[in-house]
């Protein structure tokens, strides 16, 4: 994700993208992004990754067996999200092949 700068908008000092994965398959099943804006209130990484598993939850997901991820950046290739785990990234895989209206599965 970018977010560009403009004019008198603060700029960001940090961002955190912080992805829930199944420790299965690796498949990034909640994805949460907390930007940090110079002048604003720090926040950590541990905090990012709190908020993250507190809307993963409200969201429906079990968190306790899902694994977590920080980056800085998301890939800019449309697909469906996975963690490479021997490089710590995240990677895209073939998009997603659900039919239109039909729910994902947790």
């Amino acid at each position: 994700m970018h977010i560009g700068q403009s004019g008198d908008a603060p700029r960001v000092s940090r961002t955190y993208v912080v992805a829930l994965y199944r420790k299965s398959d690796c498949q990034v099943v909640h994805l949460h992004t907390t930007t940090v804006f110079e002048g604003a209130r720090t926040v950590t990484e541990q905090e990012a990754t709190e908020l993250a598993k507190q809307r993963a939850a409200h969201h429906g997901h079990t968190v306790a067996d899902l694994e977590v991820l920080v980056v800085e950046k998301l890939p800019q290739q449309v697909g469906t999200l996975r963690v490479d785990t021997d490089e710590a990234r995240l990677i895209v895989g073939e998009p997603d092949q659900r039919r239109p209206g039909q729910r994902r599965t947790r």
